[in-house]
């Protein structure tokens, strides 16, 4: 032992650390030997992998899966192995390099990253043949090959995880194409009448918004963009054949800006439809106040001819009512001397005769006017030989004026 540990050699040193892990492992590989359901696979890694695709290609997915977990289920000492890299992120397998057929020669061989890659990416492969060939399950299929995808991606580099990569772009492409053909502009008028008759909704079911197809296809999209340009970026000059991811990335571009001007002519009939009903709004609202002002003005006008009315009932009866004062009647006639002394020479009898009738005219002051809008016959025919009076008394003040203006004035010169 202490000859190995001072091994002159280039790699001594190295080998001298694995000598003394291995001494470590094989005590524990009996004991680490537990009993699993699946029995390891017996075979190579390339045997294996045929296997699979026979049995994916005769129909035997189920076979084809169980390869791939017997090629995956290492013994226990091989697990312990395993475990050790992981643990140790690499560093006991760069340890164990030199020794790996002594290992392998033990049974505690080791699948490499690329090795669980390869078989990862069989895997979804046979799911996906089962997938494409009307599989009950079909879905299901699916989404369990795209979790295969995804492990071998994170396995290890090389051809099985860039192919791994094309292969979870393309099933997000072809999903984005599918979710594209539904949406209402794409597919026309016609896709909703071929559809059917909607199926009548569940009660016991919440009401749920449904999701723009485009907002789906375009995320799918965005999905598949970020696979292509992740193998751009790890596929060397000439990629391999039928893995062009340059010409995907721009297949998807073209389907991008196309959602964008579908979005963006959504935007536009939205916004004129917000603006025909603002328009609509406020052609009511003056439509509105148009009527309003019509009945306003018809209401006017409906007062106006009452008022009217009104004043053509009230002017006749004024007309009618003069009231006079009875105190200068008899005034006059009392002392008609004293007001022929009062008057000036210059009056003449026509201005005397005027003054007269302005003041029967006027009615005295703090005499309140009577208004009546109807009256009967009874009232009308008072009325009338009231009148009738008044023009007498109102001819007898003119005859006394008149004789009163012959009275010739006093002289003082």
């Amino acid at each position: 032992m202490r000859n190995m540990i001072y091994w002159k050699h280039a790699d001594g040193g190295l080998c001298a650390q694995a000598f003394l892990l291995v001494t470590l492992l094989v005590p524990f590989v009996a004991g680490c030997s537990e009993a699993t359901d699946v029995a390891p696979w017996d075979g190579t890694l390339g045997s294996g992998v045929r296997a699979m695709a026979d049995q994916s290609a005769a129909g035997d997915v189920d076979g084809a899966l169980a390869t791939a977990d017997r090629m995956l289920a290492p013994g226990g000492a091989a697990q312990l192995r395993q475990t050790l890299d992981r643990a140790t992120r690499g560093v006991s397998e760069s340890v164990l390099s030199p020794v790996t057929r002594v290992l392998d020669l033990l049974g505690v061989s080791a699948l490499s990253g690329e090795d669980r890659a390869e078989i990862e990416y069989a895997r979804a492969s046979a799911l996906l043949v089962g997938a494409s060939k009307g599989e009950e399950n079909a879905p299901g299929l699916i989404e369990r090959a795209e979790a295969a995808l995804q492990r071998a991606r994170a396995a290890a580099p090389g051809e099985a995880r860039m192919s791994a990569i094309y292969n979870l772009g393309t099933l997000d492409l072809m999903a984005a194409e599918a979710v594209r053909a539904t949406i209402p502009e794409i597919a026309g008028p016609d896709a909703a009448a071929a559809a059917g008759p909607a199926s009548p909704p569940d009660p016991n079911q919440a009401d749920e918004p449904e999701e723009d197809p485009l907002v789906i296809a375009r995320a799918l999209y965005l999905k598949a963009r970020a696979d292509f340009v992740e193998l751009l970026a790890q596929e060397p000059s000439e990629p391999q054949p039928g893995q062009n991811g340059a010409a995907n990335v721009e297949f998807v571009i073209r389907r991008l800006k196309e959602l964008d001007a579908i979005e963006k002519q959504r935007e536009e009939q939205q916004q004129d439809q917000q603006d025909d009903g603002e328009k609509s709004e406020d052609g009511e609202k003056s439509d509105e106040q148009q009527s309003k002002d019509d009945q306003k003005q018809q209401e006017d006008d409906s007062e106006k001819s009452e008022d009217g009315e009104t004043s053509d009932e009230q002017k006749p009866s004024e007309e009618e009512n003069p009231d006079e004062s009875p105190s200068e009647e008899e005034k006059s006639k009392e002392d008609p001397a004293e007001d022929s002394e009062e008057q000036e020479p210059e009056e003449t009898p026509e201005d005397s005769q005027d003054e007269s009738e302005e003041s029967i005219d006027q009615p005295p002051p703090g005499e309140e006017t009577i208004e009546e809008k109807t009256m009967t016959a009874e009232e009308f025919q008072r009325l009338l030989e009231r009148n009738s009076k008044l023009q007498e008394q109102g001819e007898e003040i003119r005859r006394l004026r008149r004789m009163r203006g012959k009275i010739p004035a006093k002289k003082d010169w």
